[in-house]
């Protein structure tokens, strides 16, 4: 079932964040345009058995969530989007986390505090937010105090497993040098192959660099 719903800056904005269920689990993905939502949404009722005044409870749901995204100043909106990320409500905290922790990794209404952000993205990762999972496995795997291979290695295998081209050329590249994992050329440009069917034109250079320079 798909749901489409996205937060730029201060603003509801021309995009939606893609929400997905599968196997009973939320989860977010990339972006979708905003005219796509009534398509989808008479595609979900179309193909589904939910009633429309479920349809109408979601929808509130989503509503509810995206007003988390509107408060123009920073400290405010973080307070909310804190609050928000505390909800008993699954959709309105995958909302809301991901953007808490983009403000404090920032610095944005409060000192810049990387831990604090790390802590909401991993919160909305453990709900199926690829970008979050994305964003943990770059910070980790990144010359850091921060730095944890095993991690970044975890997060990008989760954002892998939910067809993330960008996860599997990092795990390609890990691989290829060594890095969190035992080196391997063969499974490098296994991952690289696997990113570029995915769409990540980046393996393809990397893919190239293996075969010229051996695995």
């Amino acid at each position: 079932l798909y749901i489409l719903f996205y937060f730029n800056n201060d603003t509801i904005a021309i995009c939606f964040r893609q929400i997905y269920i599968m196997n009973g689990t939320l989860g977010v993905t990339d972006g979708l345009p905003v005219e796509e939502m009534c398509a989808t949404i008479k595609l979900l009722i179309s193909h589904t058995q939910r009633s429309i005044s479920t349809m109408r409870d979601f929808m509130e749901r989503i509503r509810a969530a995206t007003r988390y995204s509107t408060e123009t100043d920073a400290a405010m909106r973080l307070e909310q989007l804190e609050a928000g990320a505390r909800s008993d409500d699954a959709l309105v905290r995958i909302a809301c986390a991901p953007l808490a922790g983009d403000m404090y990794f920032r610095g944005e209404g409060v000192p810049k505090d990387i831990q604090k952000g790390a802590k909401y993205w991993k919160m909305a990762a453990e709900l199926g937010d690829a970008g979050c999972m994305m964003r943990l496995g770059d910070l980790y795997a990144g010359q850091t105090c921060h730095q944890d291979y095993e991690a970044a290695i975890r997060y990008y295998r989760m954002a892998s497993e939910l067809g993330v081209a960008e996860a599997y050329t990092q795990l390609g590249i890990c691989a290829y040098n060594g890095v969190g994992m035992e080196k391997d050329g063969a499974r490098a440009l296994a991952c690289f192959d696997r990113a570029r069917e995915l769409g990540d034109e980046r393996a393809e250079l990397y893919a190239a660099y293996v075969n010229r320079h051996g695995q």
